[in-house]
């Protein structure tokens, strides 16, 4: 791998005007989200009015007892799914410099474990749907049974019960190496870990398990404000050509800037594709949409495994930008981060129940199509995915072109590059406005291709430019 540094290309030109510090900011920002999705997780556990583990015939008579409790327990989980990704990145963060291969291992383990359970089909949603609707509860059951037999759910069961424990361990392993917690901290999150899998003490063990994980991420939360801005991240403006001796040296660094790379522009192609292959349009009536999605399941199931396949790169691409611009447009990457990260997150986590609905109706006729169609739609229409997808729209549309201003701010890629990535997704929006599928592909392909130059940019990047040094 070469180690040949990307430079702004008027660096000469920047030193009299020093950008903006905003470390502190970020440092607090961190601190504030550790906690949250494990509090979040035990606030959800606790409202649900039905068992932890419940089948689906138990959820039906829980909801239906008392749908309120559920519906503020689907709020917790989108919390968690916003929270969940920068939680455990704080958490690797603290750590990353004493315990340099313990925190990249159990991170990429961790963040792979999360963010594909954001797949997993809760049941929750279409259980108060079904109790709402009045729907047959035997109908609804059997689909709810044929989802989960499906093989993309056992798959994404088992990477997300994996991923997240393994990666939760070795990142309680690095607290513990790299003295960035109390001790008895680290043992706190690694106790938890167990718990959560084994179940121990049903709804109420369940979540005493999780608020022992948000101990321990206190911790961290801790670490964050206790620490200088120097012992964060590198200042605003740095250059190594004029702060430090270039590092060639094979580091977890170099890991982390290769793992980044590669992932950077493959959510925006599958959209790219997907949306310019859909078997039906956008403006059609959901129950059009609805048949011709039956009568599609090759499409359906395609896209469905590629989601599952790439959906832990979903921030991938707005995070290598900003690493790239932060020490230079910290302002523009500040917002542009906040907006898409939020945006592409409400992107791929959806529920995984309401997007396997027709796949599995297709392929098994028994299932009573009209109460499935009514269980999709019903959970494409309520106030938590409608605020999902509004978010999702706001967020990827404004976050993507701030964060391509501020890559052409920071002179990291070609400016051609930069602007096309600035440009995107308003594309994208005129495509949709007007119906235009080729310009649609153009709008996510540039998208695609401005993620890639980033890539790129951090392919070719210093570690010293990258990243604070390991510590021994």
């Amino acid at each position: 791998m070469s180690t040949t540094r990307t430079r702004p290309e008027r660096s000469d030109q920047m030193t009299t005007a020093r950008p903006r510090d905003l470390r502190a900011l970020w440092r607090a920002t961190l601190a504030l989200l550790v906690p949250v999705p494990a509090l979040a997780m035990a606030a959800q556990v606790l409202l649900s009015p039905y068992a932890v583990n419940a089948s689906f015939p138990e959820m039906l008579a829980g909801v239906s007892a008392d749908p309120s409790r559920e519906q503020l327990s689907l709020w917790a989980g989108f919390v968690f799914t916003l929270t969940v990704i920068p939680s455990v990145c704080a958490l690797a963060w603290v750590s990353r410099r004493r315990a340099p291969w313990l925190s990249l291992v159990g991170a990429v383990l961790a963040l792979i474990g999360f963010t594909v359970g954001f797949y997993l089909p809760g049941g929750g949603g279409a259980a108060l749907l079904a109790a709402q609707q009045a729907l047959d509860p035997v109908k609804a059951t059997a689909i709810s049974d044929a989802i989960w037999a499906q093989p993309i759910v056992s798959v994404s069961l088992a990477v997300f019960l994996a991923g997240t424990s393994l990666g939760l361990l070795l990142l309680s392993l690095a607290m513990w190496r790299s003295h960035a917690i109390p001790r008895w901290m680290s043992v706190c999150l690694a106790v938890s870990v167990p718990w959560h899998l084994l179940g121990l003490g049903g709804t109420v063990g369940t979540a005493a398990s999780w608020l022992l994980t948000a101990v321990a991420c206190l911790g961290a939360t801790r670490a964050l404000l206790l620490m200088s801005n120097d012992q964060f991240d590198l200042p605003p403006g740095w250059n190594s050509l004029h702060g430090a001796e270039s590092s060639s040296a094979f580091d977890a660094r170099t890991l982390w800037r290769m793992l980044l790379a590669v992932t950077t522009p493959w959510i925006a192609a599958l959209v790219a594709v997907g949306r310019f292959l859909l078997p039906y349009d956008m403006s059609d009536a959901p129950r059009t949409i609805f048949e011709a999605m039956l009568t599609h399941p090759a499409y359906e199931t395609a896209m469905a495994w590629s989601g599952v396949l790439l959906i832990p790169a979903c921030v991938s691409g707005v995070t290598a930008v900003a690493f790239l611009s932060r020490r230079r447009a910290p302002i523009l990457t500040t917002i542009g981060l906040l907006l898409a990260f939020v945006g592409f997150v409400c992107l791929m986590a959806g529920d995984g129940f309401g997007s396997l609905i027709a796949q599995v109706v297709a392929r098994h006729p028994e299932l009573d199509s009209t109460t499935a169609y009514a269980l999709g739609h019903g959970i494409e229409s309520s106030v938590l995915s409608s605020v999902t997808g509004n978010l999702f729209v706001f967020g990827h549309l404004i976050g993507t072109a701030i964060l391509g201003i501020a890559l052409w701010r920071a002179r990291m890629v070609p400016s051609w590059l930069a602007i096309a990535l600035a440009v995107s997704q308003p594309i994208h929006l005129i495509s949709v406005l007007i119906g235009n599928r080729p310009l649609d592909l153009v709008g996510w392909g540039s998208t695609a291709l401005g993620f890639a130059a980033a890539g790129w940019a951090l392919l070719r990047m210093d570690n010293a430019d990258f990243d604070l040094e390991p510590l021994v």
